[in-house]
């Protein structure tokens, strides 16, 4: 009885949440668009001379891992600044809980380094995703630090 009961739920469930097994492409092709839309950057950003790609709906992706001194190259105009905050992650991009970020500020063009971050304090070696703000747009970039 408590079997049957638990079955008629999980069906309820089902329904109030609207879930379905069928495959509906129409829809499948607007969820492909906005995420292909949501994971485009607002302005070009580069890592070690490598260009960030799109790596899922929320950041980009620098393909190839950097040196912990890579170069930082942000397609702005000459008057605009930015501000990159840097923070350990896993492969994936989620933030380690209870590491510190690093912070750089990119006043006019847009070249940097990652060895300018904390007052020039080396970054770990690892997974690390790169909050880049500027002009009011943001992009988030995930890259590798081999050393």
């Amino acid at each position: 009885m408590r079997k049957i009961a638990m079955c008629c739920l999980a069906v309820l469930l089902t329904a109030a949440v609207g879930c379905s097994t069928t495959n509906n492409t129409s829809e499948q092709a607007t969820l492909a668009k906005r995420t292909k839309l949501a994971a485009t950057l607002p302005f070009g950003v580069s890592v070690g001379g490598c260009k960030a790609k799109c790596f899922n709906e929320i950041c980009a992706k620098v393909a190839k891992p950097v040196a912990g001194n890579a170069e930082i190259a942000i397609d702005l105009p000459k008057n605009q600044s930015a501000i990159i905050t840097i923070f350990p992650c896993d492969a994936d991009g989620v933030a380690l809980p209870g590491k510190r970020p690093a912070t750089i500020i990119v006043n006019g063009g847009g070249k940097t380094s990652l060895a300018k971050a904390n007052g020039k304090k080396k970054l770990a070696k690892g997974f690390h995703l790169m909050d880049v703000v500027s002009g009011g747009k943001k992009a988030y970039v995930l890259f590798e630090i081999k050393q």
